[in-house]
């Protein structure tokens, strides 16, 4: 059964299959399969399909839905990298499809991913809208049949928001990002003020990467009055505060980890040069 997605040029086939049988769900049954090998040009050797939900099995945390989601979007993302759109297209929208799974299970992390995947419109706006509402049988798969009616923008953002609410730190300073440019919502600077405060609060004792990104974003907000007070000093302390967060944190981040961390060593400078 083919998945229905809008229109895009990423016309490519989900490399999982849609059970026919599957229609009392609001996220339908699947089989899902992944490649042998972490090479670009591995997807036609791909492992034997499994039944997702497994039948013994009803994954009632989501925890193996949002696995087999992540392996779909690294799979996307090297495929990405290889400059193979079409293929990485399918397998952001099998991402998609398993998130929604892990979601639909009250998976605060899917909610994250999801709200990644939509941000950085992964898909190019082929999104799975396949629902029908009045399958919805818990609060989570409301909330789900309810966004997939949107975009991509709105999507994400109300995936960042559940998440936010629900304590997640990284979706906190997500949600801020968003509320700072009014992407997919209202602007309100105020807001993304406060988010970024209540990731780096959030974040504080666990992960010194969410709070070093939350810092960078509370010291550009006081360097130039976005949401508060402007403030130089305090900015100052904050970038000071991102580049230790940052620079000695044992988690890599890849390129977002050094682009944030080159932004607060900048905007230290910037400040410096202003308070001189």
């Amino acid at each position: 059964m083919a998945i229905d997605h809008e229109e895009s040029t990423g016309s490519q086939q989900c490399p999982i299959e849609i059970l026919q049988d599957s229609s009392n769900s609001l996220i339908p049954h699947v089989l899902v399969s992944h490649p042998k090998s972490d090479e670009p040009d591995s997807t036609a050797n791909r492992t034997n399909p499994t039944l997702y939900p497994p039948p013994n099995n009803r994954d009632d945390e989501g925890y193996l839905a949002l696995k087999e989601g992540a392996l779909y979007y690294v799979e996307g993302m090297r495929l990405l990298a290889a400059k193979k759109t079409s293929e990485s297209i399918a397998c952001f929208q099998a991402a998609e499809i398993m998130y929604l799974h892990a979601a639909s299970r009250s998976n605060i992390q899917s909610f994250a991913n999801l709200g990644y995947l939509y941000h950085y419109d992964r898909c190019a706006g082929a999104y799975f809208n396949s629902v029908d509402p009045s399958k919805a049988e818990s609060p989570s798969e409301a909330l789900i049949s309810a966004v997939l009616e949107l975009g991509a923008d709105e999507r994400a953002y109300y995936c960042f928001l559940h998440a936010a609410r629900r304590g997640h730190a990284e979706s906190c300073y997500m949600l801020g990002d968003l509320a700072s440019s009014g992407k997919g919502c209202w602007k309100d600077e105020k807001m993304a003020f406060e988010c970024y405060m209540r990731a780096h609060d959030l974040s504080l004792k666990y992960n010194s990467v969410i709070w070093g990104n939350a810092a960078v974003r509370i010291a550009m907000c006081y360097e130039r009055g976005i949401g508060c007070q402007k403030d130089l000093n305090e900015a100052h302390a904050w970038y000071a505060r991102a580049i230790k967060g940052l620079d000695s944190s044992t988690h890599t981040n890849g390129r977002g980890k050094s682009k944030m961390l080159d932004a607060a060593k900048n905007g230290m400078k910037r400040v410096e040069q202003r308070l001189s």
